[in-house]
């Protein structure tokens, strides 16, 4: 991870195009409307990101296979809990991973879609998923966990 984030660093200082590409200054920018809080990796939690600068604010989406059904989703029942802490205990491996990478290269957030969607809700889905283009092109750093077949493998 420190290898990793020595040339995300040496990126952005020193390669004009990459920082170009980072230049958050974009008229479109946007941010989701949830992301989740890294900063204790122990205790991430969700944060609504209403009233939020997109110019301000870095964050790391997580591309994976879900490999069948999540039991930790974010649903209309739980949401306020996980405004408060998510149990780390009960997430699949590879969110709990990616928790760990955004948390080692210094990024607070992180937006996972099984998590800062809420799945049983029809008007979250319709809503979010007209902003899932950005989501991914506004990350600062996508996570493209493509070896594992599922979830749980991390």
């Amino acid at each position: 991870m420190a290898y990793a984030k020595t040339c995300i660093d040496e990126c952005l200082r020193e390669h004009t195009g990459c920082r170009d590409f980072f230049d958050w200054a974009k008229p479109e920018a946007s941010l989701p409307t949830r992301l989740i809080d890294c900063s204790d990796p122990r205790r991430p939690r969700l944060i609504l990101t209403k009233d939020w600068n997109p110019y301000d604010v870095q964050y790391i989406a997580l591309s994976y296979a879900w490999g069948g059904e999540q039991p930790n989703c974010t649903t209309k029942k739980n949401i306020s809990s996980y405004l408060k802490a998510i149990r780390v205990s009960r997430l699949p491996k590879t969110i709990v991973d990616a928790i760990q990478v955004v948390h080692a290269l210094g990024i607070q957030y992180l937006w996972v879609d099984s998590l800062c969607i809420i799945q049983d809700s029809h008007e979250d889905w319709d809503r979010e998923l007209m902003k899932m283009r950005n989501v991914y092109r506004q990350a600062f750093l996508v996570i493209d966990a493509a070896s594992a077949a599922n979830a749980s493998q991390g």
